[in-house]
């Protein structure tokens, strides 16, 4: 249902939500262009004690290489997220809160929202979301699913500076609507390690997230376009690292190792029930059988970035 928010409020659309919030988000967030749907907010009030909860139940989530562990918790229809000992969100339908364990993690917490609060939220609401950069080549998604530090956001800067549009760095969202699948963009900026955002866009100096992290703060300030809405999916890669002297290589995944590719990239999969899993398998079988989805090989190296992009443009224009 539509919510009415107070006029001090703004309304963003991001990963095909709209949202309305009185924070003042660091990152450049699109304008929603339709009423909010939820809301999000801080607070200074705890949100979560299990102790003073005895029918939460706490969730087995996977923790994922390269991303700090987090604890997520359900009582009923409302779900709760810890991260470590620096924030707790309360989930619940049309409303998230976040409270600040530590003062001054305002930045890092926006973080958390944009990139694994708000991706979880969809999931409960029935969208199929991926561990994935995206970008727009000539009116098709390219999709790159992978771990953290696993080269996709690298991969979607090299496109970029090829004349790709951003759709999303991190998370992808996906919908399919009269028989399309379609990729919901997220917002302007890309998050890169320190020594990527200087070898790959040719600036020296981009902003840190935090103090405590190494990631910056990588605006698109015009060297590159972004994607207004959402785009249909052209081809889904799953990424694979290679060691420095092995060659680029792309190759199909279809069939049960691409479905369960996909199943195994979804964003807090454990948490959803049994008929909702189903509902993931089924949505990625039929995404597999019309969508293509390939293995991409390839050396973490910066150097070799134009030939891992070759090798994409080249397989797609194959359709291999």
């Amino acid at each position: 249902m539509p919510l009415q928010p107070p006029v001090s409020h703004s309304a963003y659309s991001v990963l095909g939500i709209s949202f309305a919030s009185s924070h003042r988000f660091r990152s450049p967030l699109p304008a929603a262009a339709q009423a909010p749907v939820l809301s999000f907010e801080f607070t200074g009030e705890r949100l979560f004690d299990a102790s003073a909860r005895p029918g939460a139940v706490r969730l087995d989530v996977e923790q994922r290489p390269g991303v700090e562990p987090v604890e997520i918790w359900r009582d009923g229809i409302r779900h709760w997220i810890l991260f470590a000992d620096r924030s707790e969100y309360r989930i619940r339908d049309g409303e998230i809160r976040c409270h600040l364990r530590r003062p001054g993690q305002e930045a890092i917490a926006e973080v958390e929202f944009l990139d694994s609060v708000l991706p979880f939220y969809l999931q409960l609401q029935g969208r199929a979301v991926l561990h994935a950069s995206a970008v727009c080549v000539e009116g098709k998604v390219f999709v790159f699913v992978a771990d953290s530090g696993s080269g996709k956001s690298s991969l979607a800067v090299a496109l970029l500076r090829r004349g790709a549009a951003l759709v999303s760095d991190d998370v992808a969202a996906l919908s399919r609507e009269e028989g399309r699948f379609l990729v919901s963009p997220a917002y302007p900026q890309l998050r890169l390690w320190r020594p990527a955002a200087e070898a790959l866009t040719g600036v020296a100096h981009h902003r840190a997230i935090h103090p405590e992290w190494q990631k910056r703060r990588v605006p698109l300030d015009g060297w590159a376009r972004f994607a207004g809405g959402p785009c249909e999916l052209g081809a889904v890669y799953i990424l694979v690292d290679g060691a420095d002297d092995d060659p680029v290589s792309v190759s199909p995944l279809g069939g049960h190792a691409g479905v369960m590719a996909l199943m195994g990239q979804s964003i807090a999969l454990p948490v959803l029930s049994i008929q909702e899993r189903a509902e993931r398998l089924a949505f990625f079988s039929d995404l597999v059988r019309n969508t293509p989805v390939r293995r991409l090989r390839f050396p973490k190296d910066f150097a070799r970035m134009d030939e891992v992009v070759e090798a994409v443009m080249e397989g797609t224009a194959k359709g291999v």
